[in-house]
This record gives structure tokens, C-alpha cells and sequence, in this order.
């Protein structure tokens, strides 16, 4: 019985460390290359609606995070990297929200304005609707 648990223990300690090297090797972070790229067209799809006028402090943020996960990524840091790139993301998605949002409020007044002007239009005046048959 005793040589039988010297033999596994023997066997164990080959397999052990075999096993946490495999381990080690399949949870290594990987570059999250695809997340670059979508942070990458994001912050572009931001600026291309004009964050930088109605939400610069977002769009600069959005940037930043970029900026730094690129950083993070040269240090071969990815996931630090990856969170970075999450914010980035997240930052540009606020940055459009929140141009759609004044572009739609700028329409909105735009045309309140114009049913204003029409309402005065239509309404009858009495001043400049008095006609003289005389």
C-alpha cells in the first residue's frame, strides 16, 4: 500500500507542474485587437457627428482612453488595455448620445420657432385685415 502511494505521489509531482504550466498558458490575455478597432471607428463616428462642439469633455475622455490603451498595449498590458478600450467605447457612445440629443433639442426649437411664425401668419389681425370699401 505504501509503495503504491509513493508511486502516485511520484507521478503527481511530474503532472502537477505540467498542468499548472498548461493553466498559466490558457489564461494569458490576449491583445484585444478587435476591441481597438471598434474604439478606434467610434471615437471617429463621435467626432463625425460633431461631439467636439456638443459633448467635448466625453469625446476628450474617449480619447484619452485610446490614448492610454494604445500605451497599454505597447507595455504588452492587455488587460489593463481592454478596460481602457471598454471606456473608450463607452465615452464615444455617450459623446453621440448626447450630439443626437442637442441636434434633435437645436430641430425641436427649430421648429417651434417656425410654428410660431405660422401661427402669427394665420392668425387674423384685426388691424392689418380691416378693409375700406368706400
Amino acid at each position: 500500500m505504501k509503495t503504491f502511494l509513493c508511486q502516485k505521489t511520484r507521478s503527481l509531482r511530474f503532472v502537477i507542474p505540467f498542468f499548472l504550466v498548461f493553466i498559466a498558458a490558457c489564461s494569458t490575455v490576449q491583445p484585444p485587437a478587435t476591441l481597438v478597432t471598434q474604439a478606434q471607428e467610434r471615437v471617429r463616428q463621435a467626432e463625425s457627428v460633431g461631439a467636439d462642439d456638443a459633448a467635448p469633455l466625453v469625446l476628450r475622455e474617449a480619447q484619452q482612453h485610446l490614448s492610454e490603451a494604445e500605451r497599454a498595449m505597447q507595455k504588452e498590458q492587455f488587460e489593463e488595455a481592454r478596460l481602457l478600450l471598454e471606456k473608450s467605447l463607452i465615452n464615444s457612445e455617450l459623446a453621440i448620445a448626447q450630439t443626437n440629443a442637442s441636434n434633435a433639442k437645436k430641430a425641436a426649437e427649430e421648429i417651434e420657432k417656425n410654428l410660431d411664425l405660422l401661427r402669427r401668419e394665420a392668425t387674423p389681425n384685426s388691424q392689418s385685415n380691416s378693409y375700406s370699401y368706400e
